[in-house]
């Protein structure tokens, strides 16, 4: 045994040794591979110790590990949540299904429905499944046996059709039968009801797509009490969920500072869209995206829903990247905003200090037990106070507040909820005693919440100049006192500056995911500094001095190129 266990060590020692000569290891990760139980566990980019499990995907040895435990938890939770009421009940979910391209063979992009995945983990298309609450037993139902062919592994594969043993190990549930079973394994079960998903999704007002599964078997449906329970669930996240969205951020945070870099004057706006999706897939193994990305320059910066990104990017304008990225269907949300050339001007560096100034004053104070509308209500109040500094406004920061004057330059809420949906359930719910507010400044918000451990924030700060906005404010009698007009045509032309972080509430206060420079010194540091040799993924040292063009293209600043070109 103690020699089976030596040479066990010797063999991860001499794997760890590989990896860091050949540079793909610093000494810290070294230390912890060699101390680790095993090279998978501690091969995680430095995130979080993780055990070896039965099922799990990695798409790529930079790629972080996704257990199946993650939703055999999610499952434990829901049956613990409709024991005392609906312990004979099954819990019957549609998966999501391909969508054709209109008349063409092509389908659009698969992605799954979120409650689904939530639970069952499972990644295929047209699946459903079920879940007795009495047993804890879990189905999964796979499309029916082929008709027109021999029903087969060889042929199901060759129609796009999952296996059905394969779908049991990959996903660790208990049965995987075919969905014209379903009757014969509901009258298994017996139940006394059945439990299927209804509801409004309060965020984007949408219904949840109703659920007809043909059945002929007589059984009661309730269709009332899942959609807020699951909501609800769904808001507190597992330690499996949060080391996902932790890596998903990680990722989505190495790519924008990758944009902060290569994306320069002369560059196109869908260049750095494009620049994104390839890295996050590429090093990270996300396939998707948590939204539409979003890269907005000049005058396209003053409109918060922008997304065409169709503009060539100019020198002395700033640009503002929001783009996510999303790994197994966990999202990050996360913006910046960086000056073309490498420097802020007077009037970019004014306004971006008051947003920050606002942002930092938004996480002094967030923390299990403050309820969000709060942490907004002081963000505002910041964010007007900053404007009555440099002259924009003019009066009582309290008044201005109530009377909606921070709508004008924010015309969104503070933040909201982000998981499995970039805008993710639970803002407003019917057993959350919280309800939509009345007020002026509360009305854009997408949840009032009181905060608690778990939960996983889209902090987003702006500050806008909307042409027509302002128009419109400075000519409304309830508010127009409050402008100075010759101030702020000064900076009409800035367009707009925004931030956005995404955050776990904890007791102590909450934990960063984003990893940005911020300060206006550090983001001219970044991007006036060396270029990272830690994006250079797939390089040898042989390599390193044409490493600029074999990566992306030649590092150039078209501004400094003119400015040269103009003194001589």
């Amino acid at each position: 045994m103690r020699m089976q266990n030596y040479k066990q060590h010797m063999k991860r020692f001499l794997k760890v040794y590989q990896l860091l000569h050949g540079g793909e290891l610093d000494y810290a990760d070294a230390l912890k591979m060699v101390n680790s139980g095993s090279v998978r566990e501690a091969y995680t980019c430095g995130l979080r110790d993780h055990k070896e499990t039965r099922s799990y995907w990695e798409l790529s040895r930079q790629s972080f590990p996704v257990k199946m435990e993650t939703f055999t938890v999610n499952r434990r939770r829901l049956l613990r949540e409709l024991s005392a009421k609906y312990s004979r009940a099954v819990v019957l979910l549609k998966g999501g299904e391909e969508i054709y391209q209109y008349d063409s063979t092509e389908k659009y992009e698969f992605r799954q429905e979120s409650f689904f995945l939530w639970t069952f983990g499972a990644t295929e298309p047209n699946l459903w499944g079920l879940l007795d609450c009495w047993t804890g037993r879990a189905v999964l139902l796979s499309q029916s046996r082929l008709l027109d062919e021999e029903d087969t592994d060889y042929n199901r594969r060759k129609m796009g059709l999952p296996i059905l043993e394969e779908l049991k190990a990959k996903y660790e549930v208990d049965q995987v039968a075919y969905f014209d079973q379903m009757e014969e394994i509901l009258m298994e079960f017996s139940p006394a009801s059945i439990l299927i998903l209804s509801g409004i999704n309060e965020d984007s007002g949408r219904p949840f797509p109703a659920i007809n599964f043909g059945s002929n078997v007589e059984i009661n449906i309730d269709d009332f009490c899942l959609y807020g329970i699951m909501s609800d669930l769904r808001v507190i996240k597992t330690n499996f969920e949060l080391d996902l969205m932790r890596y998903a951020s990680k990722i989505t945070s190495l790519a924008h500072r990758l944009m902060m870099k290569r994306i320069t004057a002369d560059s196109y706006e869908y260049q750095a869209a494009a620049l994104f999706k390839f890295f996050v897939h590429f090093v990270g193994g996300c396939s998707a995206l948590s939204g539409k990305p979003i890269c907005s320059s000049g005058r396209n910066t003053s409109d918060p829903d922008y997304s065409a990104n169709t503009r060539l990017i100019k020198c002395g304008e700033v640009v503002i990247f929001d783009m996510g990225a999303s790994f197994y269907g966990y999202s990050s949300s996360v913006a910046c905003t960086i000056p073309v050339g490498g420097l802020f001007n007077l009037e970019q560096k004014t306004i971006y200090n008051i947003v920050l100034r606002t942002r930092d004053a938004a996480l002094e104070n967030i923390k299990a037990g403050v309820f969000w509308s709060e942490i907004h209500e002081q963000s505002m109040k910041t964010l007007l106070a900053g404007l009555v500094e440099i002259g924009v406004l003019k009066g009582d920061v309290d008044e201005m507040l109530n009377a909606g004057v921070s709508n004008v330059f924010m015309p969104y809420g503070i933040g909201h909820f982000i998981g499995l949906d970039r805008f993710d359930v639970g803002g407003f719910t019917e057993t959350a005693p919280e309800k939509r507010g009345s007020s002026k400044h509360l009305v854009s918000l997408r949840t009032l919440r009181m905060l608690k451990p778990g939960m996983v924030m889209v902090l987003q700060v702006g500050c806008y100049f909307i042409p027509q906005d302002i128009v419109t404010a400075t000519a409304d009698q309830l508010i127009k006192e409050y402008f100075v007009k010759e101030r702020i045509n000064r900076f009409l032309s800035l367009g707009g500056i925004f931030m956005k972080d995404n955050i776990i509430i904890t007791h102590q206060g909450y934990e960063m995911l984003t990893d940005l420079p911020r300060t206006v010194q550090d983001i001219e540091s970044w991007m006036a500094g060396k270029y990272n040799d830690d994006f250079n993924f797939g390089f040898t040292q042989h390599d390193n001095e044409k490493k600029d063009e074999l990566w992306i293209g030649a590092k150039k600043n078209p501004c400094v190129d003119d400015a040269v070109y103009n003194r001589t």
